[in-house]
C-alpha cells in the first residue's frame, strides 16, 4: 500500500498543477465590435471578460488593474484591455512612432497567440499611437524556440482612447495573419497570452502565470465553442481595497434554450473561508451575475478560485485561480521618482574599428531634463581605456562615435552618468542603472536585445 500511495500523490500534483492555467470556452461573435478604441460593453457581451493580471511569475495579483477582452468569429481575432491611467498629472509613457523594438519603453499592451497545432506562436506589443512591435516563434517538439521570426501583419487593425481613468484599448487581427484558414478547429485549445507592460515604475503583468511571455506551455486556454456560454469575470469588486469584497461572474445564455449553470468560487485564507456554490436556470438571451458578497478587513494573503460549469454537460466554461491582497494605495511613481527610461544604444563597427553610442533616439528623444551623458570605456579587467568620454548634444539626445584601438575582441563596458535639472539653480548628479555590456568579435557585431523577453528592465540595447 505505501508503494503506491506516492504515485497517487505524484498523480493528484500534477493533475492539480495542469489545471491552474485559466481557461475559458467562447461561442463566435455574432457581430464584430467596433475598433475605435472605446470598449462598449454591449459589443463584447461574447467575448470572455477576464480581470486582473499577476506579478511577474508569480500566482499574486497586481495592485494596478487591467482587464482583457478576447472574441473571435470566422475571420477575425478580436482583443481588447482596459487599463488603469496614472494619477492626474501624470501621463502614460506613449512616444514611440514607429514599429520597431523600441516601442518597449513605452506603456504598452502585449497580445500572444498560439493557434492549434500551429507551427508559429504569435506576438503583438503596442503603445497608445498604435507603434507596435511583432514577432513569431518557432515551435519545434511542444517548445518555444525564443529567437524572433519577421512577423509583419499587413491588416492588423488597433485603436486606442482614454476614457473615466483609464486607457482603452481594442484590436482587431484576422486570422489569416496567423496562418490559420478555412474551418475553425473546434474544441482545440488556443494558447493564449495577454500582458500590461506598465513604466513608473517599470513592470510586467500577465493573464496567466510564466516566465516567458511566449513560452505555450504556460499560456492561457480558450476553446472556440459554439455551444458554450461568454462568461466574464467582472472582479473582486470597486472596494476590495478597504476590506469589502463583491466577487462576482457574468453569464450571457446566448443561446436558444434555458440553460442550467453552476458557480463554484471559494476564497480561502487564514481566516474563515467564503464559498459560492449555487446553480441557476438561466433564460435565452438573459444574463445572470454571480455574486460572493462578504466583509473582510484583516491584511491576509487570499487564495482565489473561481469555475462556471455548465451543469447538463458537466463542461468547465470558465477556470481561474489566483492569489491576492489589498493593493497599495499609492501605485504609480512619479517621473522624478523613476528612471528614465530612454535606452543606451550601442554598435560596434569591427571593419572600421569605431564604437557608436547614442542615448536618445528620433522614436525616444532623451528627457530635455538630461544636461550631461558621460561614457566610460572598459577593458575585460574592467580598467578605464583612456579618459571618460562626454557625449555630444544632438537634436534627439547624445550621441558619440568612439574607436575601439586593439580592444575589439574584449569585454567593453559602457556606463553612463546623467545629470539632471531639478530646478533652474539646482543641479544634482544621478547616476542610472542598466549600464550595458556587451562582447565585441572582429568577425562581427553583436545584438545584445531581449525581444522574446519575460519582463521589462529600464535599459536596453541595441545596434543601430
Amino acid at each position: 500500500m505505501k508503494k503506491l500511495l506516492l504515485p497517487l500523490l505524484m498523480f493528484i500534483t500534477t493533475a492539480l498543477f495542469a489545471d491552474a492555467r485559466p481557461m475559458a470556452r467562447i461561442p463566435a461573435m455574432p457581430k464584430a465590435p467596433v475598433i475605435d478604441g472605446k470598449i462598449n460593453d454591449s459589443e463584447w457581451a461574447y467575448a470572455s471578460g477576464q480581470y486582473g493580471t499577476l506579478k511577474y511569475f508569480t500566482d499574486l495579483l497586481t495592485d494596478r488593474q487591467a482587464n482583457f477582452y478576447f472574441g473571435w468569429d470566422k475571420k477575425n481575432i478580436y482583443f481588447a484591455c482596459r487599463s488603469e491611467l496614472p494619477p492626474a498629472g501624470q501621463k502614460l509613457l506613449a512616444r514611440v512612432r514607429k514599429n520597431n523594438i523600441m516601442v518597449t519603453a513605452d506603456d504598452t499592451i502585449e497580445f500572444l497567440i498560439y493557434p492549434p497545432e500551429s507551427k508559429y506562436a504569435y506576438h503583438l506589443i503596442i503603445n497608445k499611437l498604435g507603434s507596435y512591435y511583432s514577432a513569431k516563434y518557432e515551435i519545434m517538439d511542444g517548445a518555444v524556440i525564443t529567437t524572433p521570426v519577421i512577423f509583419q501583419p499587413k491588416n492588423l487593425k488597433t485603436a486606442s482612447s482614454e476614457k473615466n481613468g483609464n486607457w482603452e484599448f481594442e484590436l482587431k487581427l484576422p486570422l489569416s495573419e496567423i496562418g490559420v484558414s478555412g474551418n475553425i478547429p473546434a474544441n482545440k485549445a488556443w494558447g493564449v497570452q495577454m500582458v500590461r507592460s506598465w513604466q513608473n515604475p517599470a513592470d510586467a503583468s500577465s493573464w496567466s502565470k510564466t516566465r516567458l511571455f511566449c513560452d505555450i506551455n504556460t499560456m492561457g486556454q480558450f476553446y472556440f465553442d459554439n455551444s458554450a456560454l461568454p462568461v466574464s469575470f467582472l472582479g473582486l469588486g470597486p472596494d476590495y481595497g478597504d476590506g469589502d469584497y463583491k466577487v462576482r461572474f457574468r453569464v450571457f445564455n446566448t443561446g436558444k434554450t434555458p440553460r442550467n449553470i453552476r458557480c463554484y468560487t471559494l476564497v480561502k485564507s487564514t481566516a474563515v473561508p467564503r464559498m459560492l456554490n449555487t446553480e441557476v436556470k438561466i433564460a435565452p438571451g438573459k444574463y445572470h451575475d454571480f455574486t460572493l458578497s462578504y466583509i473582510e478587513k484583516a491584511p491576509f494573503t487570499f487564495d482565489f478560485t473561481g469555475e462556471i460549469t455548465d451543469a447538463a454537460s458537466g463542461k468547465m466554461l470558465f477556470q481561474r485561480k489566483f492569489s491576492f491582497n489589498a493593493p497599495k494605495k499609492i501605485r504609480w511613481d512619479s517621473p522624478d521618482q523613476s528612471l528614465n527610461s530612454t535606452s543606451l544604444e550601442i554598435g560596434y563597427y569591427p571593419y572600421s574599428g569605431i564604437v557608436k553610442t547614442r542615448y536618445g533616439s528620433p522614436d525616444v528623444p532623451a528627457s530635455k531634463d538630461v544636461t550631461k551623458v558621460d561614457l566610460s570605456l572598459l577593458n575585460s579587467k574592467n580598467e578605464l581605456i583612456g579618459s571618460v568620454i562626454d557625449a555630444d548634444k544632438c537634436k534627439n539626445g547624445f550621441r558619440k562615435i568612439s574607436p575601439t584601438a586593439n580592444t575589439p575582441s574584449k569585454l567593453i563596458s559602457f556606463g553612463k552618468a546623467v545629470k539632471k535639472r531639478l530646478s533652474p539653480s539646482v543641479s544634482k548628479s544621478n547616476t542610472l542603472s542598466g549600464n550595458t555590456t556587451i562582447s565585441v568579435k572582429k568577425e562581427s557585431s553583436y545584438r545584445h536585445s531581449n525581444l522574446c523577453r519575460s519582463t521589462k528592465t529600464s535599459g536596453r540595447s541595441t545596434l543601430f
